[in-house]
Formats: C-alpha cells, sequence, structure tokens
C-alpha cells in the first residue's frame, strides 16, 4: 500500500498531459493518489498516465458529454471520485480575447461554464 497524504484517494486531474497538470498529477501520485488524465492531448496525456501508473481519457473540457465519459471512467475504474483537479491553461483564453471572433472560441465556453 502506498503512504502519502493522498493515499488511495481517486483523482481526476483535468489538463493533465502537460504543463501545471501534468506536474500535479505527477505529486498526486507520489502521494498515492489513483490518477485519471483528462486532456485532449492524447500521446502526451498517455505518456504521463504511463509513467505515473494512472489512467489517460481523452477529454475535451468544453463538452459535458466527454466529461462525463472521464467521470465515469473514474467510477467504473475505482469505484469512487475523491478529488476533482482542472488545470485549463488561462494563457488560452487570453489568445482568444486578442483578435475578434465571430463566433465564442473554446476556451471561452470553458471558462464561462
Amino acid at each position: 500500500m502506498v503512504q502519502g497524504r493522498l493515499a488511495d484517494r481517486v483523482a481526476v486531474i483535468t489538463g493533465g498531459a502537460s504543463g501545471i497538470g501534468k506536474a500535479t498529477a505527477e505529486l498526486f501520485a507520489a502521494e498515492g493518489a489513483k490518477v485519471v488524465i483528462g486532456d485532449v492531448q492524447r500521446e502526451a496525456g498517455e505518456d504521463v498516465a504511463n509513467a505515473i501508473g494512472g489512467v489517460f481519457v481523452l477529454t475535451d473540457v468544453s463538452d459535458a458529454k466527454s466529461v462525463n465519459n472521464l467521470v465515469d471512467t473514474a467510477h467504473k475504474r475505482y469505484g469512487r471520485l475523491d478529488v476533482m483537479c482542472s488545470t485549463t491553461p488561462e494563457s488560452a483564453l487570453a489568445a482568444h480575447l486578442s483578435r475578434p471572433q465571430k463566433t465564442p472560441s473554446r476556451s471561452i465556453a470553458i471558462v464561462l461554464r
């Protein structure tokens, strides 16, 4: 049994394929959590999940069905969900706000939900 502050907890981390999300996934796993990573970056997400002994689910956080699938996967695999951590980068929103658009961007859709 892994000992740590998150021992035997189940954590879903969106944006866990890179950056702060990846670092969070690595830390949570090191602290004993069972980690389920959701991200649109399939290859990077699978690499992180494999490195930490976690699970990867291709997830677009702007789509409710996609997020529901992520949470359902955690429940089916581990029987519960203890921690939900979203690490969507704010820089994506800033890039979209700096140029005019006819329709709301994916990043704005995520932030406004």
